[in-house]
């Protein structure tokens, strides 16, 4: 069931049942070998929490639907865009859970921002494509307002067997009970062109259908903290982009906030009536977050390790053991969270240059960074222009994208606007890039916001060169790079 619906408290009481009851059900599997469970769908994937204890059924292992592979692979012909499927299900990961939770937290209910706006509006599209790839494989959409009352995997079930999905009503629940929800300012709240059950379906109605199909029933994914991120994952195999980003706060943000934000440790054991419900917000997560665990960023990492193994990266001396780039940022004042919706504030909108690009439409916010260490080849010189308070911070460097040697050809797709091919950068999912400067050394221009790790002492002394890394500098070496690596 799609969480970031708004049909939390609904999932919350039938997805009690069925997985406690599959908890309740590993004493028993000791008694039977895996042949004397029956079996529908294809083979469960690895780590699929199966067989299933279903009320009035039993023990049952419910694999992957192959009308939802089909629909996915059908839709990536349609739609041109690459379909990139998951493998293997994951266990909770708690500690990203908790980071997610709180980035969700912390992101601003933006419905106006054009870069949201963007995000949703690419996601409706996709729902349309998907949502016509579903009904070609003959599934029928149905509401109901008690959809599975025993069991959330009735419904993968239900799709198996009948070609059917039962799709509680929008109309009937969307958000917390004490949520004001403005139509207006949720584009999922939108009536599409199609009905169910001959009634007008939003695009919410059909996300809950397309997302219980592409989610967990073409991957298996259950229904609690594992389960609602895995079937993030196996659904955002079928989007890229913009809409991937709609996507992880619909789903990923919300679930990760019900079970790993400050109230936690109570939704994750509580009932119905006890679990505590976070309101629907309408943004942008960082592109670190969308990321993790999908397809693209285990090939970006397999990438990255190759080349580390070559000592080959172009970070050498600023990876740690955990292949995280350490990174610092000057300022002038205290800070404890480096965001890029702040760009602007300081020494990056000085300039005319920067300013007049900063209005394009196209114009991603980012932050500066430098890439300092002993170890690192042509590290960076901190500009005389900056502040004297220096942070460090981490990311994955394989999120980093390599603008000297552009991997994926994506500064090259833009023919020279170097706007455009941050806009590339962003929308292939990576959280900034990293190029190394003839003057001021090797530079990151980081999208996502990041909370500082360490406060750092600044020798007296000089500071280097003087370069300003905001704006004139790195339009000068954008634009040498367009003519090869420097």
């Amino acid at each position: 069931m799609a969480v970031g619906t708004g049909i939390l408290k609904f999932i919350r009481a039938i997805g009690d049942v069925g997985e406690r009851a599959y908890d309740s059900s590993k004493g028993l599997l000791d008694q039977f070998n895996a042949s004397n469970v029956p079996s529908i769908g294809d083979t469960p994937l690895s780590g699929a929490p199966m067989p299933a204890n279903i009320p009035q059924r039993g023990l049952l292992n419910i694999g992957p639907n192959p009308d939802a592979e089909a629909a996915a692979i059908d839709y990536a012909q349609q739609s041109g865009i690459p379909y990139s499927p998951i493998n293997q299900l994951n266990p909770v990961d708690a500690e990203f859970g908790a980071l997610a939770a709180r980035e969700y937290e912390l992101m601003p209910h933006d419905p106006t921002n054009p870069f949201v706006a963007d995000s949703y509006a690419q996601m409706k599209k996709e729902l349309i494509g998907q949502y016509e790839a579903m009904l070609r494989q003959g599934i029928k959409p149905e509401f109901d307002t008690n959809p599975y009352p025993t069991s959330p995997y009735e419904s993968l079930v239900d799709l198996i067997e009948n070609k059917r999905l039962k799709v509680f009503p929008t109309n009937v629940g969307y958000g917390s009970a004490d949520q004001a929800i403005d139509i207006s300012q949720n584009p999922l709240l939108e009536v599409s062109p199609y009905m169910i059950s001959g009634q007008p379906a939003t695009y919410n109605d059909l996300f809950r259908a397309v997302h219980d199909f592409q989610g967990h029933s073409k991957s298996g994914a259950g229904f609690r903290a594992a389960g609602e991120d895995n079937a993030y994952l196996s659904h955002a195999g079928t989007m890229r982009g913009p809409a991937r980003r709609a996507l992880a706060s619909e789903t990923r943000g919300q679930n990760s906030l019900l079970n790993f934000g400050p109230d936690g440790a109570i939704n994750r054991s509580a009932g119905i009536e006890d679990t505590i419900f976070a309101d629907q917000k309408v943004g942008n997560l960082p592109n670190y977050i969308t990321e993790k665990g999908t397809p693209e960023l285990y090939a970006r990492q397999k990438r990255f390790d190759d080349l580390r193994a070559d000592n080959n990266t172009g970070l050498e001396g600023a990876i740690d053991d955990s292949g995280n780039l350490r990174i610092v940022h000057y300022s002038s004042r205290s800070i404890e969270r480096i965001d890029p919706n702040r760009y602007g504030e300081a020494a990056s909108g000085r300039t005319i240059s920067e300013r007049n690009r900063s209005t394009h439409p196209d114009f991603v916010n980012r932050s500066f960074f430098g890439i300092e260490g002993d170890d690192v080849v042509t590290p960076y010189r901190k500009e005389n222009m900056l502040g004297n308070k220096k942070y460090e911070t981490k990311i994955d460097a394989a999120q980093v994208y390599n603008v000297n040697t552009d991997p994926d050809g994506l500064w090259r797709a833009a023919e020279g606007d170097p706007t455009k091919a941050e806009r590339n950068i962003y929308d292939a999912g990576y959280s900034g890039y990293h190029l190394t400067n003839k003057q001021i050394g090797k530079v990151a221009a980081i999208f996502d916001p990041l909370d500082v790790t360490k406060k750092l002492m600044i020798p007296l002394g000089g500071t280097g060169f003087a370069a300003f890394v905001g704006d004139k500098v790195m339009e000068e070496n954008k634009k040498g790079l367009m003519d090869g690596p420097i």
